[in-house]
């Protein structure tokens, strides 16, 4: 599963990467999210398209199916 550590640190949030890179950043973020399952998502390979599942505050997985995530709709989390 990917963490939000991971979304962050690849995309561009202006943030200082050695914010990212540190170990007090990982903590703080890595267990504030819950497991999710596959068929809690509507997906096309590595984009997710939908979120069905219950979780408050799901954790993206790193593969659905075979395919790594790439990508995230831009109202998948939006219901």
């Amino acid at each position: 599963m990917l963490s939000l550590y991971e979304i962050l640190k690849a995309g561009q949030t202006g943030i200082s990467p050695n914010f990212w890179n540190s170990a007090a950043a990982r903590a703080l973020i890595s267990d504030r999210f819950e497991p999710t399952s596959e068929s809690d998502y509507i997906h096309n390979g590595g984009h997710i398209i939908f979120y069905q599942g219950t979780a408050k505050r799901p954790k993206i997985p790193q593969f659905l199916g075979n395919s790594q995530v790439k990508s995230i709709g831009a109202e998948a989390f939006s219901g």
